[in-house]
């Protein structure tokens, strides 16, 4: 099967956001690229099974990860690392001295990256890293974007129950950490996965990452209805939209890259993001 990307009007967008429209344009050729490989259907739990795992904080992933495709996911990575080869150089996607990115060969690729990657096994993906003539931090926002399509099915094909309690910052479906946030028009507080596009409600009172009670809410002079909520104990920050009565110019995860000039902005002044951006970076 194939998973269904979301999609919205680029043109638009580019024209809207004309900084921005070089971050779009390569978000939306991996994401063809990616979502254009084939894979197993995904597991889809006994609802008895999935509501104790949620109950007892294990995710969707911890629950059946060995249960991915992990054929489809290097085919998918492999397709990925063939077009950033040949555009080293943009997107930030650069490795060695000369700034080209290394064209690698699915042949090459250990059959344990998926899982060492889903189970955040950073020594191991250090490792592969070095053996790929990679950064770490480049292979894993590659993995990524290759197992985003499979992930996203996985999360559509086990929902949680509408009286369903969540009480951890990390998403209930994958376990990543989110990269941003909205607040509805009814006041809840949604977090937002970068990685299979879960939401899920969570306290604005506490940091998703390190639990820490008090957030500082800063105010975007360039963008009204985008707050950053920092974490004084972990100094990372939540790009958070607030509707009122303003909707998003565009849907999540577009909206992560429109407001990219934000995290550059929150760079300068030495805060990290909570997690990696839809781009992986």
């Amino acid at each position: 099967m194939k998973a269904k990307r979301i999609q919205t009007s680029l043109k638009k967008l580019k024209k809207q956001f004309p900084a921005r429209a070089h971050h779009l344009e390569m978000f939306e050729a991996i994401q063809k690229i990616v979502y254009s490989v084939s894979f197993s259907s995904p597991p889809v739990l006994d609802r008895k099974e999935l509501e104790q795992g949620l109950r007892s904080d294990r995710t969707v992933l911890d629950i059946c990860e060995q249960r991915l495709d992990n054929g489809a996911f290097l085919k998918a990575l492999t397709g990925l690392f063939r077009f950033l080869a040949a555009h080293s150089g943009e997107g930030g996607f650069e490795s060695d001295a000369a700034g080209r990115f290394p064209a690698i060969k699915e042949e090459r690729l250990p059959d344990t990256l998926m899982n060492n990657y889903l189970s955040a096994a950073e020594d191991a993906l250090a490792g592969h890293a070095a053996e790929l003539g990679l950064s770490a931090a480049e292979l894993v926002s590659c993995c990524q974007q290759a197992a985003r399509p499979q992930l996203v099915t996985l999360r559509e094909a086990n929902p949680p129950g509408d009286d369903m309690e969540w009480k951890l910052g990390h998403c209930p479906c994958c376990g990543a950490l989110p990269c941003f946030a909205e607040i509805t028009a009814e006041g809840l507080h949604c977090l937002r996965c970068p990685n299979c596009y879960a939401d899920y409600i969570f306290s604005r009172h506490y940091c998703p990452r390190c639990g820490h009670a008090g957030l500082i809410t800063l105010a975007m002079d360039a963008w009204p209805h985008l707050l950053l909520e920092k974490c004084p104990e972990c100094r990372t920050y939540l790009k958070t939209w607030s509707h009122g009565s303003a909707e998003p110019p565009c849907p999540y995860p577009y909206l992560d890259i429109v407001t990219g000039e934000v995290d550059e902005a929150a760079n300068l002044q030495e805060l990290r993001r909570l997690s990696l951006g839809v781009m992986g970076v």
